[in-house]
């Protein structure tokens, strides 16, 4: 699941399970959100204030699955009893994390795709020069 966000998140895309999912799939993808928000929230600067949009817009995650993830922790706090806006409590989240052993490191290694990006573009650049050396030789 994280590749694949992460391959969305290079592609400039969100990214996502298809729906309907099974209850298996469903608590699979909560908790895979679950952990990639709690990395999120814990990292960020304290008083540092963090908007779902901010969270999704940063993680590739669509603002519905954030909301559902957020809700299945139990890291809400409303503001007014009744009301609908809510705050994250990030000791909630802490607490949560802790309680799960979400690991605070990503488990996607994003260098590795930095090799494969820089393989591909070595691979261009020989093909560009041997392109040239054929060219050379054609004119001489």
């Amino acid at each position: 699941m994280a590749v694949s966000y992460e391959l969305s998140k290079r592609e400039g895309r969100f990214g996502g399970p298809e729906k309907p999912l099974s209850e298996l799939g469903r608590r699979s993808y909560i908790h895979f959100w679950s952990g990639t928000i709690a990395r999120y929230i814990i990292a960020a600067p304290a008083k540092r204030t963090i908007t779902v949009k901010a969270i999704s817009d940063d993680t590739y995650i669509i603002t519905d699955d954030i909301i559902t993830a957020l809700k299945e922790m139990q890291v809400l706090q409303h503001q007014k009893k009744g009301s609908k806006k809510a705050i994250i409590n990030k000791a909630r989240v802490r607490a949560w994390a802790e309680a799960n052993r979400v690991s605070l490191e990503n488990p996607v290694d994003r260098n590795a795709f930095m090799i494969r990006e820089m393989s591909v573009i070595n691979d261009q650049e020989e093909e560009d020069e041997e392109e040239v050396e054929e060219e050379d030789e054609d004119e001489g």
